[in-house]
């Protein structure tokens, strides 16, 4: 994985970096819940993605993921994290 410097002393992988922002500021949660429905939404063979929202603000949140495309870097990170952890819950 691709790791990139974060100020002087902090290095982060693409993969974070990714879910820092999109656009206006969002909180980690909202971050990684727009790309999780943003790569559910890139798969071909994926007919419809369901979420899992149950207050206003998540509805908002998940629906703001319909915008998003992830970049060809941050598909190839989530790859490389499947291809190291192909079964994280043994």
């Amino acid at each position: 994985m691709d790791y990139r410097p974060l100020g002087r002393t902090v290095k982060v992988s693409r993969l974070c970096l990714g879910t820092l922002t999109f656009g206006q500021q969002n909180s980690e949660a909202e971050s990684h819940a727009q790309m999780a429905i943003a790569f559910a939404a890139s798969r071909p063979f994926v007919t419809s993605t369901i979420i899992g929202a149950t207050t206003m603000d998540q509805l908002k949140t998940d629906i703001a993921a319909a915008d998003l495309t992830l970049s060809d870097a941050v598909l190839a990170d989530i790859e490389q994290v499947h291809l190291d952890y192909p079964n994280p819950c043994p």
